[in-house]
């Protein structure tokens, strides 16, 4: 028995073209290639399968009695991988039912979550979303396993194998309730100093730029509380003396609150540059591409600034 293993699979492209036209000259112009490569090409198959396969005769070539039992075969299976190839790229998401998983912050959940439900349940009905909130430790080994399809936020620190798409960049800015006494006139940065903060550790985003400014310059604030997402921050500062940092965009997206004020930052801080995040192992991915695509037609749509 030969090893199909030594087999060039292409070569039985060749051998159906000759057998649909019985001749090497059109065989070859269907295929695009010279005639000799055809030939050559039918010589190494006749070599490998141990068969004269065609002989010529005045009207063209004629299969032997081992190429008409192989055809079928080779028809099959030609026709199976190019199904298979048709439909391992095809998405249709008005028809597909999946759930994409996205690493996205609180403020992501809130703002841009809703809006691509919206869009799907018109356009893509059977496509679920499952945010998810994970560490920028554990973010690269889930976009890269599959585990997560996408990543949304500040994530200044990856390279690599990972794509990245820029969507827009935003200042910090500080928010002190409205009446608090820091609020009143210009907001220096003695009063940021002795004010005391609420902390968003943010868990999944780059905002540990903000600590690692501070402590560059040697600064050390005053923490009244520390929490794990921004959505409560505003509820915080407004019920008290405390002061936070956050994105610009952060304020403007989620509207002006009259018990909060929005106050430029004393310091000098990296902009925050919110992107899109994907590996490079599902960037052809017809589905992955989808969803980057509305993802940014999305983020189109809120006024950032």
């Amino acid at each position: 028995m030969r090893n199909i293993r030594r087999l060039d699979l292409n070569l039985l492209i060749v051998f159906d073209a000759i057998m649909r036209r019985r001749n090497v000259s059109r065989a070859a112009a269907d295929l695009g290639l010279t005639q000799s490569t055809v030939s050559n090409s039918l010589k190494r198959l006749r070599s490998n399968l141990g068969d004269p396969l065609f002989v010529r005769e005045s009207h063209g070539m004629t299969p032997t009695p081992f190429a008409e039992r192989l055809l079928p075969y080779v028809r099959s299976a030609l026709d199976a991988m190019e199904q298979g190839l048709e439909q391992t790229r095809k998405f249709d998401p008005a028809v597909v039912e999946q759930t994409f998983n996205i690493i996205m912050t609180d403020i992501a959940e809130a703002v841009i979550l809703p809006r691509v439900l919206e869009m799907c349940r018109g356009a893509a009905p059977g496509i679920s979303i499952r945010a998810l909130n994970l560490s920028i430790d554990d973010t690269p080994e889930a976009l890269r396993s599959g585990a997560a399809d996408i990543a949304i936020g500040f994530l200044p620190e990856f390279s690599g194998q990972f794509y990245q798409r820029f969507l827009f960049d935003t200042d910090y800015v500080c928010i002190a309730a409205a009446d608090n006494p820091a609020a009143k006139g210009r907001f220096t940065l003695e009063k940021y100093l002795a004010a005391r903060h609420a902390i968003p550790e943010a868990q999944g985003t780059g905002h540990s730029v903000v600590q690692q400014t501070l402590e560059r310059q040697g600064i050390e604030l005053k923490v009244g509380a520390r929490v794990p997402h921004f959505l409560s921050i505003p509820f915080v500062v407004a019920a008290s003396d405390l002061i936070a940092t956050i994105p610009k965009a952060f304020g403007t997206t989620l509207g002006a609150r009259p018990t909060v004020r929005i106050l430029p930052h004393p310091l000098d801080l990296p902009k925050v540059e919110i992107k899109l995040l994907w590996h490079e192992r599902f960037h052809a991915e017809p589905a992955n591409r989808w969803l980057r695509e509305q993802l940014v037609a999305v983020f189109k749509t809120v006024k950032w600034r």
